[in-house]
């Protein structure tokens, strides 16, 4: 038992720097996620949404998110007209200014109630929480979800209620 722990322990150590994700290691065509002040100053300037991708490094469910989803051409686009886009590294000390108050990214994350990672959390341009997306979410869910946050459809109905709806006007 002691080598079979020994073996795990000594992968685990080989592995952790291929875990780590930096800025450098977001796909090419990843959207332009900008500084929280930045993206929080636009959206004031122009009325779209803030949306925080909240992630760890080592998360490979966040790293997915990011290759899978935040590349996809119609997510871009929606994300292009409607939101401004920024990072939440729930474990990192950073101090940011997030709506005119300086906080650390990982207290930040826990007055959001990010739990797990990935969550998408989302704003309005006044700095009103609007809702969070837990999980990692696939590039035609994700859309939905984003529509269903921009068209204010989470003041109405479910998230399920929502996809049945959008399903049957499509036939």
């Amino acid at each position: 038992m002691t080598r079979l722990f020994s073996a795990l322990a000594a992968l685990l150590l080989i592995a952790s720097p291929v875990v780590a994700q930096s800025a450098a290691d977001y796909p090419d065509d990843a959207p332009n996620w900008r500084p929280f002040e930045e993206a929080i100053a636009d959206a004031q300037a122009d009325g779209n949404l803030v949306l925080i991708h909240s992630y760890a490094v080592w998360c490979g469910w966040c790293r997915r998110l990011d290759a899978d989803t935040y590349t996809d051409d119609a997510v871009q686009a929606y994300l292009d007209e409607h939101y401004e886009v920024t990072r939440l590294d729930t474990e990192s000390n950073e101090a940011i200014n997030f709506f005119g108050g300086d906080v650390e990214m990982r207290e930040l994350a826990t007055a959001l109630g990010v739990s797990s990672t990935p969550t998408t959390v989302f704003f309005n341009a006044d700095g009103q929480y609007i809702t969070k997306a837990p999980s990692y979410w696939p590039p035609e869910q994700f859309l939905l979800v984003l529509r269903y946050v921009r068209e204010g459809a989470y003041e109405m109905m479910s998230f399920s209620d929502y996809v049945a709806m959008i399903q049957a006007e499509e036939g």
